[in-house]
């Protein structure tokens, strides 16, 4: 396994000398940052989506723009699908930011997830995508550039520190949980994982690949700092336990080993991805946003904005970020529901859609309630005195 650290480290060579970090000269003066996660195009109607994005009309048809799109993971566990993908979005933007997903570490048919995870990296360098921090440097500006930096990261059971509700069903879930069957790792960098592990290693070994100070001394006054992982790096961004129809999820979506370098990092912007729930919210003075397209499924329910209406731009040449929703103006609807109300992770009172899922189908079809969180339901709990701006 010697071979496979050492490519690691030249394939993340920019991560570990600030001096090396790639400027890119975007040669327009206006650019202009999207996000997007959990393409997931092993589902042929989502690689069909991908295909038929279409370059964002420009502000002003006079006027220049550098368009970048960050990319949170989980696009396909399948080399061959994640390369089209990447190709085809790479016509479609001027650069390609992307982090790789649990998905693209599943090990079928190679030695272990590293060695997979390798061969990701060099597709992705082949697709002229970038997989370390760069710097976009508008045409003839005197202000600071955006540089955008992917944060290498895994999930640990202990990220998880809520409570646990009364019922639950851990083997049931562990069973179903792919990556426990799909991805084995060498012996020198972890055991294997289950629900009630305690052990952090493979979460330590991917986040040992960022080197945060390389990325804070790269930046200087006037800068903006993009950063974006697939998991999440804080249990705020997850919603509470009751409103979960799977609430074991939060055992495998976050780091808290992320955390801290985000935390230490301080960007302006974090996109995530990995759980499907689209979400933005502001902690410790930086904006998080998670925009999943999901599954087919997914689309016709809490990520059907997504499916409309496309990659989220987020951030406009080096301009203070902000979400810039590019459909009704309303901001995500768990965003929304946090931005005004405090988590209350003890309680253990279910959400009407758990209800409802958890209800036999015959009974289901009869009553007809709500499968997913809806904006009606987070409009009726509004915090009276909170701040009530729908807008981002």
């Amino acid at each position: 396994m010697v071979w496979v650290a050492l490519l690691l480290t030249i394939l993340l060579l920019p991560l570990v000398n600030p001096l090396s970090l790639p400027v890119v000269n975007t040669g327009a003066p206006v650019t202009r940052v999207f996000a997007i996660s959990d393409l997931h195009v092993d589902a042929p109607p989502n690689l069909a989506w991908v295909e038929a994005l279409e370059r964002r009309p420009p502000l002003d048809a006079s006027t220049p723009e550098h368009h970048a799109l960050l990319v949170a993971g989980d696009v396909s566990c399948d080399l061959g699908r994640l390369e089209k993908t990447l190709r085809c979005l790479r016509k479609t933007y001027d650069s390609v930011f992307y982090v790789p997903g649990n998905h693209e570490k599943w090990s079928d048919g190679y030695a272990d997830s590293l060695e997979k995870l390798d061969a990701v990296l060099e597709t992705a360098h082949a697709c002229d995508c970038r997989t370390a921090p760069a710097k976009l440097v508008a045409e003839s500006s005197d202000e600071g550039g955006i540089i955008v930096a992917p944060l290498f990261s895994w999930y640990h059971a202990s990220f998880d520190t809520e409570p646990e509700l009364p019922s639950k069903n851990s083997a049931t879930f562990a069973r179903r949980w792919q990556d426990f069957r799909r991805c084995s790792w060498p012996e020198e960098v972890a055991s294997a994982q289950d629900l009630n592990s305690q052990d952090t290693s493979l979460a330590e070994y991917f986040a040992a690949l960022n080197d945060c100070d390389a990325i804070l001394q790269s930046r200087t006054d006037g800068d903006t700092l993009l950063t974006l992982s697939h998991f999440l790096p804080s249990i705020r961004l997850l919603p509470e336990k009751r409103f979960m129809v799977e609430p074991m999820l939060a055992k495998v979506v976050g780091s808290s080993f992320l955390g801290k370098q985000v935390r230490e990092l301080q960007p302006d912007l974090h996109v995530f991805g990995h759980s499907h729930i689209p979400i933005d919210l502001e902690i410790d003075g930086t904006l998080h946003v998670q925009w999943p397209l999901g599954s087919v499924k997914e689309q016709k329910r809490q990520c059907e904005r997504i499916s409309r209406e496309g990659p989220l731009e987020v951030a406009r040449s080096s301009c203070t970020v902000s979400c810039r929703w590019p459909g009704d103006g309303q901001r995500t609807v768990w965003g929304s529901y946090y931005s005004r109300t405090e988590r209350e992770p003890e309680r253990t009172d279910l959400a009407p859609w758990v209800i409802e899922r958890q209800t036999p189908l015959k009974e289901r079809k009869r009553s007809k309630g709500p499968l997913f969180v809806t904006k009606e339901w987070v409009d009726s709990k509004k915090v009276e005195g909170a701040a009530d701006d729908d807008k981002a």
